[in-house]
Parts: structure tokens; sequence; C-alpha cells
């Protein structure tokens, strides 16, 4: 009986231990399993965070030096592979595209980038307006002809660039709101000049009450110490110096205007000196005058430099001699650049861009060196113009994602 119960015992022991083993050794795979799985998540987290930071990087890249990746064409997708790739960093960029589109008017950068292991890609498609890089860009007609005999232009402003006119609406920058509160269009903005256009912090133009001497206003910190409020007497009382006059006339007046810095001209702006400079900030932080209206300069010899234009209505600008450096105007009305003689200005060393929602007229006969191009593109501080005054619905001048793919 003792033996039987002795067998009994042992045959219950062995159960026990098989049982034991098996939930250890269960429980051992399901840990390791665990383990494996918690690692391969790791693994594929740090590999979409590798993929992921070659994609910032890439357009981090592009926004710094978008006149330079601009300049490439489809055959050059392999050059711009390189240049996006580093080898001392976690990811690979595998392949770049590079496509027109819309009559050249947007450029598109398919952009693939994956980890080193290559366990995680992501593909972006990135738009990016080829305006910021022409020259002359008009939604009207672009009218450079200076003497015409029997329909033939025997003289023509010199213009060194891309030049494009016709261009439809949506494919230019709008700055201002439509005047129409129907307008459906007005809503969006609010009725505002745009500022951070997906904010609400955007920037009404004073009225007349509201103007207070070109002081700074109160806004959000972010905004704060980068606008300016002006009216015509402000604006000539604060930025205008004028520096003498014969039997009222004004002969030499320097405009300065504050670097990095955004004015709001609230109505239409008049300047004019027969010697006249308006000197704005630097390359990297040029001033901003946004005109509520229209802005007409008459000047005999004048020179621009550092200078962003955003004018509401016509932008005119009539001189004997223009020198501009580094100058951008934007007109959501009529362009007119030229001068007293046939409508046409005796000399014109423009560098810069010139974009006009309506027409464009440039009228200037003889250019830098006398031989020369009397407007030519020069690389503005795009980025500015980008950040403080983005269109709402489309970017023209910087770089836009408007696909993410990952596998």
């Amino acid at each position: 009986m003792w033996n039987r119960e002795e067998g009994s015992v042992i045959i219950l022991a062995l159960v026990t231990v098989v049982v034991l083993s098996t939930l250890v050794t269960v429980s051992a795979q399901m840990i390791s399993n665990e383990i494996e799985i918690n690692n391969y998540n790791e693994n594929k987290t740090e590999a979409f965070y590798a993929a992921e930071a070659g994609i910032e990087k890439s357009y981090n890249k592009m926004y710094n030096n978008l006149s330079y990746y601009l300049s490439l064409d489809e055959n050059d997708a392999d050059v711009m592979r390189d240049r996006l790739n580093d080898p001392n960093e976690i990811y690979n960029i595998t392949n770049v595209n590079i496509e027109n589109e819309d009559s050249s008017i947007y450029r598109t950068y398919m952009i693939t980038s994956e980890d080193t292991n290559g366990e995680v890609s992501i593909t972006v498609e990135i738009r990016v307006s080829s305006i910021s890089q022409n020259t002359v860009s008009a939604g009207g007609d672009v009218d450079t002809n200076i003497l015409e005999l029997f329909n033939v232009e025997l003289i023509n402003t010199n213009i060194s660039g891309n030049v494009e006119e016709g261009l439809a609406e949506e494919s230019l920058p709008t700055f201002f709101a439509p005047d129409d509160p129907n307008d459906p269009d007005y809503q969006k903005y609010d009725g505002y000049v745009t500022y951070q256009s997906d904010k609400k912090e955007d920037i009404k133009f004073a009225d007349d009450s509201e103007i207070k001497n070109g002081s700074k206003i109160e806004l959000t910190d972010k905004a704060k110490g980068d606008f300016y409020f002006s009216d015509q007497d402000t604006f000539e009382e604060k930025y205008d110096d004028l520096n003498g006059g014969i039997l009222g006339v004004d002969i030499a007046s320097d405009v300065d205007l504050p670097s990095g810095k955004i004015i709001y001209h609230n109505g239409d702006l008049k300047l004019g000196s027969f010697f006249g400079n308006i000197k704005g900030g630097t390359a990297e932080k040029p001033s901003v005058v946004v005109v509520n209206g229209s802005l007409t300069y008459d000047s005999g010899l004048n020179s621009i430099e550092d200078v962003i234009f955003i004018v509401k209505d016509d932008f005119k600008l009539n001189q004997t001699s223009l020198t501009a450096n580094r100058t951008f105007v934007y007109t959501a009305g009529n362009l007119n650049i030229g001068g007293a003689i046939l409508d046409t200005s005796l000399y014109g060393n423009y560098d810069g861009m010139l974009l006009a929602r309506g027409n464009a007229i440039i009228k200037m006969l003889l250019g830098e060196g006398l031989i020369g191009p009397a407007v030519e593109y020069e690389d503005i501080n795009i980025r500015l113009i980008a950040r403080l005054l983005q269109d709402n619905d489309n970017s023209f001048f910087v770089p836009e994602i408007i696909s993410w793919e990952e596998n």
C-alpha cells in the first residue's frame, strides 16, 4: 500500500514539475516575444524618426537655399539627391524626382528618405512656385517697348532673366483681402492684410484715429516690434529727410526706413525728390513698406536699396535715372516704371524682382554700363515676405509639403 502511495506522489510530483516547466517555458517565451516586439517597435520608431529627420533636413536645406534648388531641372535629380544626403547622418535620401507643372509656374520635388537599415521610408511631394525666380511676373501684359515704327519695335527695355505675362490669378500671390465684404474670400482674410495666415493675429489697417505718429502699435507678443503705422504726413515726418528745397520744390530728400520692419501705410503714398535715395535695411533684413492704396514716386536721380514694396493699387516710379539694389515690388494693380521723355527713364539699373497682378510697363532706355540690362534678377530675402505677408491659401515663396506617404 505504501509503495502504491509513494508511486502516486512521485507521479504527481513529476506532473507538477512538467506543468511548472511548461509554464516557465511558455512564460519565458512570452517574455522573449514581448522583448522582441518591444525591440521591433523601438527599432521601427527609431527607423521612422531617422527617415523623418531626412525629410526635415532636406526641407530645411531647400528653404534656406531655394534659389539653388529652383535652378535645377529634371536632369539634375541625382545632383539634388547627393546634395541632400549627408554620410554622417542616420538617414539616406534614396530617390529624388523634379517636375514642372502648370506651365512651369510650380516646380515639384518628390523626395524619398530611409533610415540607414532601409526599414522605413517616407516619400513627400514638395511644391515651390517658380515665380520667386522671375525677374518680371504679371497677370496682364508686360510692355517694354520704347520706340516703334510701322508696327516694328525698334527699342525695348533690356531685361535679363525670366519674364512671364498673362499669368492666371491663382498663380499669383494675394496679400490683400477683397474690398467687397460679400466676396467669399473676404471672410478668409477677415478683411485684413494677411499676417501669419493660419493665425488670428492678422493686422488691420489703422484708420486715422488709430494712427499715432508712426509709433509702434500694440500687437501680440509674436508680432510686437515688427510693425509701424503711417499716413502721408507721418511718413514724411518720420522717414523723409528733407535736405532742402527751392521755391517749394524738393531738391534732395532721402528716405531712411527701419531695418527688418514693416511700415503699414494707410491710403495713397506720394514721394518726390530730384536727388533722392530710399534706403532700407540690409540684404538679410530688408525694410517692408505695405501701402493700402497706390504708391507714386517722382524723382530725377534716384536710388533704392534693400526695400520690399507691397502695394494694393498701382505702383508708379517716374524718374530720369534709377539705380535699385535688392528691391522687390509687388502690386495688386498695375506697375509703371518710366520717365518724362516718351514715358521713358533715360537710365535704369534695377536689380531685384517685379510682380504685378495687372499690367506692367517698364521703359528704361539705357542699362547697366549703358549697354547692359536695365532690369536684372537678384535674389531677395523672400523668407521675410513669406514669414510676415504670406498668402492665405498657397505658398509662393517657400517650399510647401503637399503629400506625405510612409512605407
